[in-house]
């Protein structure tokens, strides 16, 4: 390829707003400022939304738990008040025992 001497011409620079940071460059026109704002307010609006439904799921998770803990000491506090009447009803029986005597124990069985 042969040069003729004079420099290449350069591409016509076309003005506009921008900024540059870090090496990436954004442009300022307001219509792609409101595309990336309304961008912005979705993903955040997303990430409130998997947020509450997370927190929804651990909240229904807890009350469950809590549920089954309730009909569980419910349920203990029969058998102990069960448990309770144990020794009177044992006391009943050896008294009965004592009282038809040896030969009736043995005979019961």
């Amino acid at each position: 390829m042969a040069t003729s001497g004079t420099a290449p011409r350069a591409a016509p620079h076309r003005p506009h707003r921008s900024l540059a940071l870090a090496g990436a460059v954004a442009v300022l026109d307001a219509e792609r400022r409101l595309i990336g704002a309304t961008l912005m307010l979705s993903g955040i609006a997303l990430l409130g939304v998997v947020t509450a439904s997370v927190a929804a799921w651990f909240v229904g998770r807890f009350q469950q738990t809590s549920a089954a803990e309730i009909r569980n000491e419910a349920g203990l506090r029969l058998v102990l008040a069960e448990l309770r009447k144990v020794p009177a009803r044992l006391d009943e029986r050896a008294e009965q025992r004592r009282d038809d005597g040896p030969g009736a124990m043995a005979g019961s069985r």
